[in-house]
Formats: C-alpha cells, structure tokens, sequence
C-alpha cells in the first residue's frame, strides 16, 4: 500500500515502533490490545511552555504516567496533575478533562485513551491560581498555528521553505500577511503578496480575501498556506479559473483571473480571451460542474458574474464558436443505431459512416481493474453498454418555442441523414441524451423545445425507426434482459414499449412481459436495474423495506377493494424511458434464491464503497478530532461562536401607583 492510502500527509508525525520493546521494556504480551500508542504532553518550562511525545503500552497505568512526566517537572509522581485536552463537538471549543487521582491504577486501555490524545501537565496549583491546562486551552481557542509555504523567494525545485506562523482567530488576513511579510524579512513582493491554502485533498485554492478573517477564510491549525506574489482580490472581486477548448487548442494550461463581480458574461469572456492570448475569433464561456466536466454554456452574456452565483475558484471553459441569437438553442445531435439495425438495406451505409471501425477497441475492465486502487478506479467504466452504437452527426441550431416536429425535420437537414429514405418525421425518434446514454423521448410532436428545457450544449440522439412511431405521455420504453439460469449473465436487450395508462403496477407490467415471452406471469421476477450505484431492485406487487419504500410519495395507490398497489412511475421504482429491466424464470430458481448482481455489478459497487470510504478517511484526517500544539497537525474546523442577545423584560411584579393606573 502506498503511503498516501495510509493516510500519511506533509508534515505528518510518524510513531515508529520495532513490535518489541517500549521504552527499553520487552513487551511480553502480544496483540492488538497491547500495541503501544503515542501520547503527547505539555507542561510548563522556564520558557513558558514544553513539549514531550513517548509510547506507552496499554497496560501501563495512569501513575506510571506521572512518572513519567514527574521527571521533567522535577516534582514526584504524587503531585503531578494530568489533564486530558479535548475539542468540543458541538462549539469547536478546546476544554480540559483532569484525571483524578482515584483513576492512578487504570491502565491506559481502561481510560480508553487513543493514539496522539493531547495532555497537560503540571504540578499541584494553589487555590486561587489560574492553572497551567486551562492557559492552554484559552491559547488553543483564540489562537492558531498554521505553517507558510513561502513563494516569493526563487526555488530551482517546486520545494519552497515552511514557516510555522502563530496569529490570533480573528486577525484580518492582510495583517496576518503583513505579519508574515515581516517575520520573513520579504520586501518589494510584487503585487504586495497574497495568500492561498494550499490542501492535499483539493490542491491549491484562490486567492484569499485580505478582510477576511482567518477563522472566516478556512484556515484551520496545522494547515498550509502559500504566500505568493500577486495581488489580492478585493470584496467586489472574484478569482475565476479557465482554459480554452477548442479543435486547434488542446490540453492548454489553466490561467486565473479577477473580475468584478458586476462584470457581465461578456467582459469576463474578453478578459479570459485577453489573458489566454487568443487571436480574434467569437468565443464564448461554458460552466464546469465539480470535477471538471463541461456544462451549461452562458448563452446570455448580459448576465453578471454575481447573478450566476460563481464563487472564487470556479473554473469556467472558453469555448470557440458564435453563440446562437437570443430565444435559440444549439443542440449536438448523436445517431443511436441499435444493433438490429445495422444490416438493415437502408442504413448499412450509413452504419459505416458513422461508426467505423470499433472492433477490438473495447477492453475487459475486470482484467485492468485491479491494477490500482480501488477508490482510484472509476465506476464509469463498469456500467451496462448502451444497446447499439451512438455517434455524433452534427449541430442544429433551433427556436426555443419551435415544435419537437419542427426539432425532427431540422434534424432530417443534416448531410449524414441526407442520403436515408424517410418519408415522414415519425419515422424519427428524438430523445435527450444524459452522459453518453439515451433517456426521456420527446413524445409530443406539438410540445415546445422551451416545455422541454433544452438548453443549449444539450446533447440529443435520433433513432431511425422501421415502422412509424406516435408515442403518446403514458408510454415508456425499457430495455428488457432475460437472466441465464446458471451464469450471472443476460441476453442482448430487448426494446419493450408499455402503455402506463392501462396499468401502473408492477402486475400489470408483468403480465405485459409475460406476453412477450410466451411464459406464465406467476414465473416471472422483475427488478430495475440502477446502473449508477451498481444495485437491482425488484419490481414486485408489494412494497418491501429494503427498497427504502413507503417513503416515496405516491408510491401507493388506493384501489377500491381497499388495498394498495406499488405505481411503477413513483419512488422507489421510478421506471423511465432508456432504464433496463431484468427478468429471471423461476422455473430455473424454483427458490428464488439467486439475485440480478453481475460480477461487473459488484465490482463496480466495491469501487464505490472504496471511494465513499477514502473520502470518509480523508475527511476524518481533514478535521482531525484530535488537539494537537505541535507544527503540522490539524485541528477540527471551528465553529462560529454563539452570540448572546439582549432582551428587556419590565417588572410587573409591584402594584401601579395611582398616577400610573389613570395613565394606564
């Protein structure tokens, strides 16, 4: 296992054990609940404060502690004081826990104590005196220590040098960077210099606010901060991120910016293209969602920055090409060719023209996968193939309140459908395409592209039919695939077209199938397939608690004999336009015993788990529950402090005088 799956971050604090001896002791019990931990200590010092971290082994005792520490008090082990240092969850505040001295024989496994728990230590206080523990804690709770990557000075590697740098919670950033400034003895930075955080998980933020303060900013103890030369943005400024996307510019680097946040749409796109170096061509900008994948585009660029909601650091994609007129949409438009198709007389060309030759391309994931670490896998690559072949034919450029009909016989326009003999529109089938894979069918052929919610970078696909095709609201068309008896495998799919409007129940839907294939409905079992989190769940009359069902709403109907019904439209099922349906003979499973997973169901499953579980790690790392005053380590994020309020409540409680009762 590498390092980084370990949890291990810059700066950490290593405690090496040889799995033999403590302290020059042999250990003479071994496992798990012997193993030693690590504890850290503070105590007072003709410096003001000391630091000492020592492995102990579980089965010492609190008293063999105070020996411990007794030693660099210079005081014996019965006058030691321990407090234990922790973090409130619920304020963020640091307060102290002491361990009295009833506890001096519970072994440290007793007081359930856990590795890099923070203690205090101190010798018998008077009464009347301020302890060293709660000093502190009141140091912990209103200042900070972070460390300061310095980038001002010239490095010839990307290694720059730390400084640990210690400020109050509430200090404004540009005092904390003039504080820097001067503890470094930098001078001349350009731009004044300007701070960024620098985290392992998220890499290097925007440039922070210098009224900002650094409990306000995310600054959290132990963390790392870059001091860069540059300006930093003002409170009406945002720091924005970009790159170009086009045919000629490939894998260009990421540049930032800082515009106003009344800037428009159109002043940002200019500064961006000015700050890329663009020659002059219309270009346009288009949003990215959290992980870097295009988006929507900003179509309307009078728009300001602020309306958008953009916040600093967003990263946003110049894109070349006009924008349509305002009230049109521009639409990329894909061919969906199921495999049945292809030898048709009247596409075997076209099949040709689009999809070329793919064979042998595709690779069998589970072979690769295990290669790397699971939570560094992707999902993706284990969801169902689309039936058929998917390629992309061209751009339509449309009227908002145009019809889907009109949507059609635009589409019928573009060369590569030019050549295919269709004498009507509703020999085409138009649907929304959702990363990569067809989804909801525009039915309608009166409907508005404006009803629909086409926006425009959408991404559509056509299917040319056989047959003519009117489908009307109530039908949903499914993929159907029949479970092989023995292997955990399923027939090529099978396009079902059902009619919600004569039955929204699960029976209905089975006796429906059961036609189809010529078999029994009471021998069929059901199950949609949620290709996303790898997981089936069954279509079936009654509702069950695994499913998570009764929480739906509407998914229950009344029927007039009193009973209910599941409606295969509503939560849990959900059954849509382009889901996969699976179903299983229990003639072959009299039991029922087996599910619908795949093995590339589990896999990519287990994938997922892997992923939720190193996020939850390195969010536990993040936050880090525990108290620590050494360089390096990092505190739970603070919480803004309650703020009281006052309220005035008059005295009803004496008799009113005679004056007032008259008044009164």
């Amino acid at each position: 296992s590498s390092i980084i799956n370990q949890g291990v971050s810059n700066d950490a604090h290593l405690f090496v054990w040889d799995g033999v001896q403590v302290g020059g002791d042999v250990l003479t019990t071994t496992g798990i609940e012997y193993e030693p931990i690590l504890l850290h200590f503070n105590y007072p010092s003709s410096d003001g404060m000391a630091e000492i971290s020592s492995g102990f082994t579980k089965l010492q005792t609190l008293l063999d502690l105070k020996k411990f520490i007794g030693k660099f008090l210079n005081c014996p082990a019965g006058n030691v004081i321990i407090s234990q240092v922790k973090r409130s969850t619920r304020s963020g505040d640091a307060c102290i826990v002491t361990l009295p001295i009833s506890k001096d024989n519970y072994t440290i496994s007793q007081l359930k104590l856990e590795n890099r728990d923070q203690f205090t230590a101190e010798q018998n206080v008077k009464k009347g005196y301020k302890s060293f523990a709660h000093s502190v804690v009141d140091k912990q709770n209103k200042l900070i220590t972070f460390l300061v990557e310095n980038r001002c000075t010239p490095s010839t590697s990307n290694e720059y040098p730390l400084h640990p740098v210690e400020v109050a919670k509430t200090e404004q950033l540009s005092q904390v960077k003039l504080h820097i400034l001067t503890q470094l003895n930098l001078t001349n930075i350009e731009g004044g210099g300007r701070l960024r955080i620098d985290d392992d998980l998220n890499g290097l933020g925007p440039p922070l606010y210098g009224n900002q303060s650094v409990m306000d900013a995310g600054i959290d103890p132990g963390c790392r901060v870059v001091l860069e030369p540059g300006y930093s943005p003002s409170s009406n400024q945002i720091s924005l991120q970009c790159s170009v996307l086009s045919d000629k510019c490939q894998n260009t680097p990421t540049h930032e910016v800082i515009v106003n946040r009344n800037s428009t749409v159109q002043e940002c796109c200019s500064i961006m293209v000015a700050t890329i170096g663009l020659q002059s061509q219309e270009w346009h900008l288009r949003k990215t969602n959290w992980c870097g994948e295009l988006g929507e585009i900003l179509d309307d660029e009078t728009i300001t920055v602020e309306n958008l909601k953009l916040k600093s650091g967003d990263y946003l994609i110049v894109e070349s090409g006009l924008l349509p007129p305002k009230g049109f949409v521009k639409l990329s438009v894909y061919l969906h060719i199921m495999d049945s198709q292809k030898d048709s007389k009247g596409l075997l060309g076209l099949v040709d023209d689009v999809t070329g030759d793919k064979e042998g391309e595709e690779q069998d994931t589970m072979e690769t996968g295990p290669q790397i670490p699971l939570h560094d896998q992707d999902p993706v690559c284990y969801y169902p193939p689309v039936p058929g072949s998917i390629s992309f034919i061209g751009e339509v450029e449309i009227n908002k309140e145009s019809t889907v009909h009109e949507l059609k016989e635009m589409i019928l326009t573009l060369p590569v459908l030019s050549g295919v003999d269709i004498s009507t529109v509703s020999f085409l089938r138009v649907r929304e395409l959702l990363n990569g894979r067809p989804g909801k069918i525009f039915k309608q052929s009166s409907q508005t592209l404006k009803r629909l919610k086409l926006i425009t970078g959408g991404e559509i696909s056509c299917q040319v039919l056989p047959h003519e095709e009117e489908l009307s609201a109530g039908n949903i068309v499914f993929y159907l695939q029949i479970k092989h008896s023995i292997e955990r495998t399923y027939s090529e799919p099978m396009e079902i077209i059902y009619d919600t409007s004569i039955s929204t129940t699960p029976h209905g839907l089975r006796n429906h199938i059961a036609n189809i294939l010529d078999t029994p409905p009471e021998r069929l079992v059901l199950a949609k397939h949620k290709y996303e989190s790898f997981q089936w769940i069954r279509i079936e009359d009654t509702l069950n608690q695994k499913t998570g069902t009764g929480k739906g709403k509407g998914n229950r109907q009344k029927t007039r004999g009193g009973g209910s019904h599941v409606n295969i439209k509503n939560s849990p099922i959900l059954l849509r336009d382009g889901d996969i349906v699976g179903v299983k003979d229990l003639q072959y499973d009299p039991d029922d015993k087996s599910d619908f997973m795949t093995p590339h169901d589990e896999k990519g499953h287990s994938i997922l788990l892997a992923i939720q579980e190193e996020k939850r790690r390195r969010r536990k790392a993040k936050s880090g529950g525990d108290i620590m005053v050494g360089e390096g380590e990092k505190f739970k994020k603070q919480r803004r402090p309650e703020v009281g309020i006052k309220i005035f409540v008059p005295d009803f409680s004496q008799p009113l005088s005679l004056e007032e009762q008259v008044t009164n």
